[in-house]
């Protein structure tokens, strides 16, 4: 399992920094938040389900040269569940990837995170 770090949105979790390079990509993410469990009056939990993909390619490869690297041209895929607000906002999330760019031990492909949401009651 990779590091514990904090979970941001719209970023990849399972991925780690300038392991791919495209310069044109597309991404696209789906959240699907299910309603909050009233547990206790000040504990009230909610689970979040992510599915993020990306797919991308870069122009003249050739000029890249003397460094490994990995185009979006198979596309990338994780998937995660969040669950929010556990203690004062704090929460916990963990994430899976998988497709052709998933890693060979299969640890290595999920990530935990530690995720924080302020309510500001807009």
């Amino acid at each position: 399992m990779q590091r514990t770090t904090i979970e941001g949105d719209n970023d990849f979790e399972t991925m780690y920094f300038n392991e791919f390079f495209s310069n044109k990509y597309a991404f696209f993410e789906i959240r699907h938040s299910l309603k909050k469990f009233d547990i206790a009056k000040k504990f009230k939990p909610y689970l979040v389900f992510i599915t993020r993909t990306a797919i991308g390619d870069i122009d003249k490869p050739e000029q890249h040269v003397g460094i490994d690297y990995k185009t979006l041209t198979n596309g990338y895929f994780e998937s995660g569940i969040q669950m929010n607000q556990l203690f004062k906002g704090l929460g916990i999330s963990t994430f899976f990837r998988y497709g052709q760019n998933q890693l060979p031990k299969l640890e290595d492909n999920f990530a935990l995170r530690i995720s924080y949401y302020v309510d500001l009651g807009l």
